[in-house]
Formats: structure tokens, C-alpha cells, sequence
């Protein structure tokens, strides 16, 4: 069975909006869901009449903007930002929309004939990775490589490795051949499927 672990949130901000007449309801919604979030609101406007906006960053930018702007409605992210929402007073509930996990993309046909994680520390390979500070991906990075047995410090040492806070940048790299492989969401990889190849990681390496 495939082991999931990614969990993608829809939760409720507290109040942030005081709207004095009706109108669009304001999504925050981190950068991986998008896509598919879009198609949502494409269906729920025409169900309901009811029109939405949609302000999209990475998470934590979001969390942040949410703070500082005391506006909107809903907020769409993954699981570790609930509880830093919710500790600082700005939501009032949330739920579970689904499962993600993460996998590792290379350009068409797979030119560097990577298999696994473990070829990702070859020196003929050029890395790029989410930022294990800046990202939800990336702060998961530390227990998938060292269930691997392998040096993820190590490894960010390396001048053959790209360090950045966005998956969709470090998809990009990979895309237009700037980069031989990369650690992304399972989401980010779909929407690059005629562009890249995606190599699951063993469920032994994931949390």
C-alpha cells in the first residue's frame, strides 16, 4: 500500500473579513493545491453563483499575510500549518481534503537512468531540492534521507545541489533541463507529466 504523507487542509479563518456587503469570498491557497483548486471554484461558481478569489503563495507566506492583511475567508494548505494557525487565533476550524506524497522527477526518459534516492548523491547529477526551512516538503527531507542511510547535510553541501523555498521552481529547473532531478509533491509532478518522468520513493524512505 502506498504511504501517504502529505495531508492538504481546507480550514476556516476566524472572522478575518467584516464584509459590510456580500461578495467574493477570499481563498488563501498554497501553491501546490492551485491547480486543482481552481477547477473547484470553476464548479462551486457555477453551482452556487457564489464568486471567489483566490491569493496564492506558499503556506507559510500565507499564514503570514493572512496575519498582517486580517482578511479572508478560507485557507487551503498542508497539515503542519493547522496547529500555527490555530495557536495564533486566526482560524476556527479545519479539515482533511486529502493524501500527497512525494516523488522524484527527471527529464523525459530519464537520461541520468536514476532509480532511487540514492543516485541523487552522484556526482554526474545536478540536484535541486525545497528548502528543509521554507518549505513543507523540505522540512520533511531530513527523515526521508536518513531512513535512505543517507547525509542530507551532506549532500546540500555538495555545489552540485539547488537549494530553493518553492517546489514548483525546483520542478521548473528540472523541466527545462537546468537541473537532473528533483524532490517534489506527487501533485507538482502530475501537472509536468508530458514534460518529466516520476520515480516513486520506496515506502521504507518515507515518514
Amino acid at each position: 500500500m502506498k504511504k501517504l504523507i502529505g495531508v492538504l487542509l481546507l480550514v476556516a479563518l476566524a472572522g478575518c473579513t467584516k464584509k459590510e456587503s456580500p461578495g467574493p469570498l477570499l481563498c488563501h491557497v498554497g501553491g501546490t493545491m492551485r491547480p486543482v483548486f481552481e477547477k473547484l471554484v470553476e464548479l462551486y461558481e457555477q453551482e452556487t453563483g457564489q464568486k471567489i478569489e483566490i491569493n496564492s503563495a506558499d503556506s507559510g507566506e500565507l499564514i503570514a499575510h493572512i496575519e498582517l492583511q486580517a482578511q479572508g475567508d478560507l485557507y487551503v494548505c498542508h497539515d503542519p500549518f493547522l496547529d500555527v494557525i490555530m495557536n495564533r487565533g486566526l482560524a476556527v476550524d479545519g479539515w482533511t481534503l486529502a493524501e500527497i506524497s512525494p516523488v522524484i522527477i527527471v527529464p523525459k526518459g530519464n537520461p541520468k537512468n536514476i532509480r532511487g534516492l540514492q543516485d541523487l548523491a552522484r556526482a554526474d547529477v545536478q540536484l535541486a531540492l525545497t528548502d528543509p526551512n521554507a518549505s513543507t516538503l523540505g522540512r520533511m527531507l531530513p527523515t526521508i534521507f536518513t531512513k535512505a542511510e543517507m547525509d542530507l547535510n551532506a549532500l546540500m553541501q555538495k555545489t552540485n545541489v539547488i537549494v530553493h523555498r518553492s517546489g514548483s521552481y525546483v520542478a521548473n529547473l528540472v523541466q527545462m533541463k537546468s537541473a537532473d532531478a528533483a524532490l517534489v509533491w506527487g501533485a507538482v509532478a502530475i501537472l509536468r507529466a508530458k514534460e518529466l518522468d516520476s520515480i516513486p520513493i520506496v515506502p521504507e524512505h518515507l515518514p
